[in-house]
């Protein structure tokens, strides 16, 4: 059973989120949205029950709960269910959950560019494990020797660059290189071995 106020079903976020005020002098609380409405005619209308008339500074909500209503597309002659939405197949997954308690970015982990270079296997290691922010290097990584490094390698080519503030933002940064085979396996490999060591 889908709650009218407490669940998502109806936009971004709840109602009794969006709507507090409306949601304080709701008759009911915690009515299902299958006993909130009704079809006539093959229209929607819904019914909503307040246990007091609606003040003049809350016609504005009350205005703006009804649209969103009325715009949301209901499924008629279906049973109420919930979906994950996440997952994006409405599907409960624990990798979907994982990204959203750990706020992982929407991109792509580079997997090619830790694990496809031609580095030995405990630097490509070392170097996924720093990327996912699990060792304690990570901030020797940035400081004044090492990014004096990362200056000079970059100066030997010509090229002027800002350090970004991850490391799986470096490697992401791989991806567009273009150039002859060997020069991309050779800029591939520079950040694992000044990574390894630092």
């Amino acid at each position: 059973m889908i709650l009218f106020w407490h669940d998502l079903w109806c936009g971004d976020s709840s109602l009794k989120l969006d709507f507090p005020s409306l949601f304080r002098i709701a008759r009911d609380q915690n009515a299902a949205v299958g006993n909130s409405f009704c079809c006539i005619d093959n229209n929607t209308q819904w019914n909503v029950i307040f246990i007091r008339d609606v003040n003049d500074w809350e016609v504005d909500d009350v205005k703006a709960f009804l649209e969103r209503l009325y715009s949301s597309k209901l499924m008629l002659g279906r049973e109420d269910s919930m979906l994950w939405i996440p997952a994006g197949n409405s599907k409960f997954s624990v990798s979907s959950f994982y990204r959203i308690l750990t706020g992982y970015r929407s991109c792509e982990f580079p997997s090619k560019n830790t694990w496809k270079v031609k580095v030995h296997s405990k630097v490509a290691f070392f170097c996924w494990v720093v990327s996912l922010g699990k060792v304690l290097t990570t901030e020797n990584l940035r400081r004044r020797v090492a990014r004096f490094l990362w200056n000079e390698v970059l100066n030997w080519t010509g090229l002027l660059w800002v350090m970004p503030k991850e490391v799986v933002d470096l490697l992401v940064g791989l991806e567009g290189l273009k150039g002859s085979k060997n020069a991309v396996l050779v800029w591939k490999m520079i950040p694992s071995c000044l990574m390894w060591c630092l």
